[in-house]
């Protein structure tokens, strides 16, 4: 009768371990699973596009920056996507965006419908024209001659050197 409980808790053991050892195959599956897979959407949620960078940094740099092309009243607020016709120059642009090792190059220009006024380009430094090219257009304010008109502030970019 010892024999037969002996067997039998072995037996008891034996299914007990089994369950175990699936438990433990499954557990590792589903985690690999649940892992692989949040990172697959975490790695997707956290990939920037391309184009992200040059249309929402970069560009509103030259007309929110006071040291690119943005107006600046008399009281020291900067006006954001007016831009002021005086700095509208090369050298504004070597102060605003000067030499570096920043992927890309910019051309920009100025259109302002109501005054039939078409403003040369300005350009950084290793600005070359090419086929190649991205153009992107924002509508922005000109402040000239002491009043304001609605423009298009039309960039032209590429990738650098």
């Amino acid at each position: 009768m010892n024999m037969l409980t002996f067997k039998k808790a072995r037996a008891d053991m034996m299914g007990y371990i089994l369950f175990l050892g699936l438990y433990i195959v499954v557990l590792a599956f589903s985690s690999v699973f649940i892992l692989s897979t949040c990172y697959y959407t975490v790695e997707r949620a956290a990939n920037i596009p391309e184009d992200v960078e040059d249309e929402l940094v970069l560009i509103p740099r030259f007309y929110n920056s006071e040291n690119c092309f943005a107006y600046k009243d008399d009281i020291g607020r900067v006006h954001t996507r007016v831009i002021d016709m005086e700095k509208f120059k090369q050298e504004n642009i070597d102060k605003c965006f000067p030499e570096s090792n920043v992927k890309y190059d910019f051309s920009l220009s100025l259109e302002v419908p109501e005054l039939a006024l078409n403003v040369d380009p300005v350009n950084t430094s290793y600005w070359e024209d090419d086929l190649l090219v991205k153009k992107i257009v924002e509508d922005v304010f000109v402040l000239y001659d002491d009043a304001r008109y609605d423009a298009k502030l039309k960039v032209s970019i590429k990738n650098g050197q």
